[in-house]
Parts: structure tokens; sequence; C-alpha cells
């Protein structure tokens, strides 16, 4: 994955260029969402204009120096945009500083909630988390629900091919386990993603890892 990491690096000179362009189409008329904020006239938190698409509040808090991990329903700012798969919103978030590490009250990080189940993050959202240097190993510990998902088992579990290459070039675990001690591979065969389970067991293959163990039946 060396050679990614190389090709991530040049990519990042042109995201530079796009940041500028990105950034103005984000408040453009045609992307922001018309909606009228009331929460009993308190100013609401910047994760909920996340939440709610309110971009432009995003920036003017950002401009006052709101906290960036603040929460809305257990999600940071970041953990919205990454989950509708706004890169330039999650550019801005990101290079302001806020934490790719931080832990929702499921315990995932920004990375996990991008790969989660009905997640619309594309390929640049998670080549940014990336090379931003987000954990692709982080295993959720949920305190009611216990040992979590890591962000490869997720992919698997959500079926989206296009992540699990993206994050197995990157170097993701192929062999860590969570619920049930299941990996990525098990996961994508329970969850009846035959061509996911196929394509992991033959990189596991070439990189001779031993991925391929019997399944418990993890949901």
């Amino acid at each position: 994955h060396l050679s990614r990491l190389g090709q991530f690096s040049s990519n990042r000179r042109c995201m530079k260029r796009r940041h500028s362009a990105q950034l103005n189409a984000l408040l453009s008329e045609s992307l922001l969402k018309k909606r009228k904020i009331s929460m009993d006239g308190t100013t609401p938190s910047i994760s909920y204009c996340a939440k709610v698409g309110d971009w432009s509040g995003v920036i003017r808090q950002i401009d006052e120096g709101a906290s960036l991990d603040s929460t809305f329903e257990g999600l940071t700012a970041l953990h919205h945009a990454v989950y509708e798969g706004n890169l330039p919103a999650t550019k801005m978030l990101v290079e302001a500083k806020a934490s790719l590490e931080y832990n929702s009250h499921a315990g995932i990080t920004p990375l996990c909630r991008a790969v989660s189940k009905g997640s619309k993050a594309s390929e640049d959202v998670l080549e940014y988390l990336l090379l931003a240097r987000a954990n692709i190993n982080h295993l959720p510990m949920d305190k009611n629900n216990g040992c979590g998902y890591t962000p490869l088992m997720e992919a698997a579990r959500s079926g989206n091919l296009v992540w699990i290459k993206l994050l197995a070039d990157m170097g993701a675990d192929l062999e860590a386990r969570g619920p049930f001690k299941a990996t990525a591979y098990q996961l994508a065969e329970c969850q009846g993603h035959n061509k996911i389970a196929e394509w992991i067991d033959e990189f596991a293959w070439s990189a001779q890892v031993p991925v391929k163990i019997t399944c418990r039946n993890p949901s």
C-alpha cells in the first residue's frame, strides 16, 4: 500500500486546488438545503446544523470558534458530513481541526460512519479521511453492546466492494475480529455478499493472510 500512499500525496495537491471551488459550491443555492431551524430560541449546535444540511450555519459557527466536536444525537458534524458523502464539508471540518477519532455514542469514528450501511460516502471521501490519517483499524467498543466493527468490517456488512478494495489496499487488518470473533470475510459471507467474500479471500490469499474461518452466524 506504499504506492497507494504515494498516489494519495500527489492527489492532495489537486485536492487543494479544487478546495476553493468546492467550498463555494457548498454554499451555492443549488446545494444548500433551505430549512428553518428553531430550537426554542437557542443557537443550534454545529452538529445539528450539519445534520440538517445547514452548511452556512456550520461555517458561521466555525468562524465564531464553536467546538467542532459537540454532538447531536451522539454524532459530530464530521460524522454527519462523511455519512452524507459531502467531500467539501468533510475537508472544511478536517482542516478546521475536527477530530478524526471522536467516538460516537456507539463508539464509532467518522471513518467507521462513512462506511456504515446507508452511507452516501464516495471513494473520494474515504481517500481524504485516510490521507488525513484516520485510524483505519479502529475497533469500536460500545459500552452497551460490547465490541463493534472496524471500518473494513462495516464495509463488508454494507456490501460495498469499492470501500473494501480501498481499505484493503491501504492496509486494513483482514484478521481483526468483531462480535462473535468474526472477520470481515465472515461478515460479508454471512450477509450474503458472496462477491465481496470471494474478493477478500483472493486478496488475503495473495497477501498470505489466513482469514477463511468458519462463520458463527454474526448479525
